[in-house]
């Protein structure tokens, strides 16, 4: 999503006619999308029940953040369907891979205490038996793990012979992976001397109560399991737990790549912390969001991949986002930071990634806009100025002559 160019900033605003404020009612602190334009709340809840019922969303925590402060906070739907339990405030969501950015972030935090560094190989501190026969192995870093360019698979589940292995040369390429993330996770547990709720204490010391932060957690507690949604698939068919593989194997475990547990506030919270610059130090802020790898994924541009988070340069800014999915459970977070924007979504389905583009959008402009006509604006109307751009140019030169 690179397209750094006065003419991309011209095609985005000359859409904006579509984000005018007709009729809307008078809020103490209104909705602003990204752009700057106020949204009733009203259209807001419209467009967020719409695409519930239109995806097959039972239940759904979001919040919106302007200014650095959370100005929409809202839950709609169902924990649990079957028994007409509603979601609350207190309901808890699988994070999937929303947790990368914040086990990035806690991992950062140990590397500025001086736990261990970015650049130097994990297996001179914890070697890996499972991929000793492969000496590649051993040039993988936190900074490759955290960037995705390990070269290890996602997860060693969907490689057709189950095995862990080494894909690409560790820190040439982009390649998402899961198995990077609990590399690491493996590390700092050997390093920290612990378990997985050791860990999970640790990272409450380190980053929750020092930021004033509540209801997260890579290890799932009495609270967790009290308030945890019943997950559901694509289809809206609830999931059984107990039958589930990925449940059964990361039960208890500290997943650095997607066990965190949370709501959307409280995800809302820590990143207004990373949007004043809370915790980390300068340098450890500058390696958190600079640039690492350049990633497959094409919109409007190049998206690239900083430690835990993508990243999106857009005419009108910077876009750090995250999509997480994993059986019954997606959730979405993008954020802008110089301007203290975000909005951050969990549901109990399968299709709240998709639900997370299309809110993301729709904030961005104030209301409903069709992804073709955006791309049509994008490349018609820097054809535009361009044309008139030559008109000018040419009348010019006209003149001059005379």
């Amino acid at each position: 999503m690179a397209c750094r160019s006065n003419l991309g900033w011209i095609c985005l605003t000359s859409i904006l006619f579509l984000s005018c404020n007709e009729g809307q009612k008078e809020y103490s602190e209104p909705v602003k999308s990204l752009l700057g334009f106020t949204i009733p709340e009203e259209r807001i809840n419209s467009f967020i029940e719409y695409e519930m019922e239109s995806k097959g969303i039972n239940g759904a925590s979001i919040a919106i953040v302007n200014n650095g402060a959370i100005a929409y906070k809202k839950v709609f739907g169902y924990s649990n369907k079957e028994n007409e339990q509603k979601v609350t405030v207190e309901t808890i969501f699988e994070g999937a891979s929303l947790s990368k950015p914040l086990f990035a972030y806690f991992v950062m935090m140990l590397v500025q205490d001086g736990i261990l560094t970015l650049d130097k190989p994990l297996y001179k501190y914890l070697e890996n038996s499972e991929l000793s026969e492969d000496n590649r192995y051993k040039r993988i870093t936190a900074r490759m793990v955290l960037s995705h360019t390990s070269g290890l698979p996602n997860w060693r589940e969907f490689e057709s012979d189950k095995k862990l292995k080494i894909l690409d040369e560790p820190g040439t390429v982009y390649r998402y992976s899961g198995e990077g993330y609990q590399y690491l996770t493996k590390v700092l547990k050997h390093l920290l001397r612990t378990d997985s709720q050791g860990l999970d204490q640790i990272f409450q010391e380190k980053v929750i109560i020092p930021l004033n932060l509540k209801n997260i957690w890579f290890v799932q507690n009495d609270f967790t399991r009290k308030h945890k949604a019943q997950p559901y698939d694509k289809k809206g068919n609830k999931i059984d737990w107990n039958q589930s593989y990925w449940y059964q194997k990361d039960n208890n475990v500290f997943v650095g790549a997607s066990s965190m547990h949370t709501e959307a506030v409280a995800y809302a919270d820590w990143l207004v912390a990373l949007m004043n610059n809370r915790g980390l130090n300068q340098g450890g802020y500058e390696e958190l969001f600079k640039d690492h790898s350049i990633t497959p994924h094409r919109q409007f541009g190049a998206v690239k991949y900083a430690l835990g988070f993508f990243k999106s340069e857009l005419p009108f800014g910077t876009i750090y986002s995250h999509e997480g999915g994993q059986e019954g459970f997606s959730s979405w977070f993008s954020m802008e930071k110089n301007k203290k924007w975000a909005i951050i979504l969990f549901t109990n389905s399968e299709s709240g990634g998709e639900m997370g583009l299309d809110l993301t959008l729709f904030l961005l402009f104030g209301r409903p806009i069709n992804h073709v006509y955006i791309i049509a604006s994008l490349i018609i109307i820097p054809l535009l100025f361009a044309f008139i751009f030559g008109i000018k140019k040419t009348l010019k030169k006209i003149h001059k002559n005379k």
